[in-house]
């Protein structure tokens, strides 16, 4: 008897066990049970990338390289041997200003020189001769100072050797000033023949870089003035036109986002319908910024971006 309810518990267990395995299966399936979602991680490689900042600003392209060209001497122009668009390579004989003057100039300062070069040969003669007096002076005067302390020779003999001799050491110092300043003399002759000659060399206005003449402003037979005097006569403007730059006014606000190195795109008017854009390369921050006169006092810093040459390409 106790072998049949042993039995029939079993059975029952058995049943109930398999029940719950049932509705387990059941509730996992439809997320009774473990129904909490589990998030998705996604992965991705870890790698150096640039951070782009974008500051927009307004400017105007201009030569890297140019020059306003004024000549450091005066005078009337005789020879032009450019006119406007011409490419100059550097070096080459553009402005010619009449030279007679400057020959005229130069032959006198030549004259002088020979002249003041004679004057210190006289000086240097001269002392030579004072020299001489003096060492024979002074050989007197030691004489005489023997003779006196014998009582040989008068107190007037004595007194006249001690003057002679204090005379001819006069002499020979002043000989050497007058050397010193005739030597001196001829050194200020000199730089002015240096000066004259240069000052020659000045009428003839070569190109101080390779270029274009962007604009010419003086006609063969116009005076000019040199910039020895003055500002001096603008005669010409010469511009590297092979190197070009951007240059901006950018906000007080922006400039802080700028570095010297940074990379830009340039729009330029003339290319907006084909939408070129040209690379560039900030070579330049102004230290010091520029306020407008406005209601706002707008403060702004000039920039400078170099047009990369691949960019024409």
């Amino acid at each position: 008897m106790a072998t049949k309810k042993s039995n029939k518990l079993i059975y029952i267990l058995l049943g109930a066990l398999g029940v719950i395995i049932v509705f387990a299966i059941i509730g996992r399936s439809a997320g009774w049970i473990g129904g909490a979602k589990e998030t998705e991680v996604e992965f991705a490689t870890v790698k150096r990338t640039a951070i782009i900042e974008k500051v927009s600003a307004s400017g105007e392209i201009q030569p890297v390289i140019e020059v306003k060209l004024s000549p450091d001497v005066a005078g009337e122009i005789i020879e032009l041997n450019v006119e406007e668009g011409d490419s100059v390579e550097m070096g080459k004989l553009l402005v010619k200003i009449r030279p007679d003057n400057f020959i005229s100039a130069l032959e006198r300062s030549r004259a002088n020189l020979n002249q003041q070069m004679a004057n210190l040969a006289q000086t240097k003669a001269a002392l030579q001769r004072a020299e001489a007096q003096f060492t024979q002076a002074d050989l007197n005067f030691s004489r005489q100072k023997k003779l006196y302390a014998e009582k040989v020779i008068s107190d007037a003999d004595f007194e006249s050797a001690q003057a002679t001799f204090t005379s001819s050491q006069k002499d020979l110092e002043a000989a050497k000033q007058n050397v010193i300043a005739a030597e001196f003399i001829v050194k200020s002759s000199q730089a002015s023949v240096n000066e004259a000659a240069e000052n020659l060399r000045l009428t003839n206005v070569n190109s101080p870089v390779s270029g274009i003449v962007s604009s010419l402003i003086v006609e063969k037979g116009e005076r000019v003035v040199g910039t020895q005097q003055m500002a001096g006569t603008e005669m010409m403007t010469i511009a590297d036109l092979t190197q070009m730059e951007v240059r901006v006014d950018v906000n007080e606000n922006d400039i802080v986002r700028l570095s010297l190195g940074d990379t830009t795109l340039i729009d330029v008017d003339a290319y907006s319908a084909s939408g070129k854009q040209f690379k560039g390369i900030v070579t330049s921050i102004a230290n010091t910024a520029n306020t407008k006169a406005s209601a706002d006092a707008v403060t702004e810093f000039k920039v400078k971006i170099r047009i990369l040459n691949s960019s024409y390409e």
